[in-house]
């Protein structure tokens, strides 16, 4: 997908229809066959119905190069997140904690916009940074 894509096709992958099976139940059944192997609508599917439920998003990107021991490198950054939908808490959850985590959240609230677990609305997406870093690779741009 392409940069500029990026926004609409997250939207369309992670909005569901409102009734799935009904969607599911409408489409064409010799859609298996005459898919297209690997092709936007199969993956769709296969995130709406929960066969695999995660999936990559990457950004090939040129740097300029980086001079090191006088050789030139084309080095590489990556950064990692990962994004979730809150779900509904589950009825057994220990209401103590949950109490806890909701103090907790409040009092950091105060000096952040980051979304803590337990804060976000049920149905929202919540973003979580792993982190990032620069890497060199093994050779060169002459190898």
């Amino acid at each position: 997908v392409r940069a500029k894509e990026l926004d609409a096709t997250l939207k369309q992958l992670l909005t569901l229809p409102d009734d799935t099976q009904s969607w599911l139940a409408e489409q064409d059944t010799d859609f298996p066959r005459t898919c297209s192997w690997g092709g936007f609508e199969e993956q769709m599917r296969h995130w709406w119905s929960n066969e695999c439920p995660v999936f990559i998003a990457e950004e090939l990107c040129h740097s300029e190069p980086v001079s090191q021991d006088g050789r030139q490198f084309d080095a590489t950054m990556r950064v990692g997140f990962t994004l979730h939908r809150v779900e509904e808490p589950q009825e057994t959850e220990d209401e103590e904690l949950r109490s806890g985590l909701e103090n907790k959240t409040h009092q950091a609230n105060r000096t952040s916009q980051v979304k803590w677990p337990g804060e976000a609305k049920p149905g929202s997406l919540l973003l979580e940074w792993l982190g990032g870093y620069w890497k060199l690779p093994g050779e060169d741009t002459t190898s």
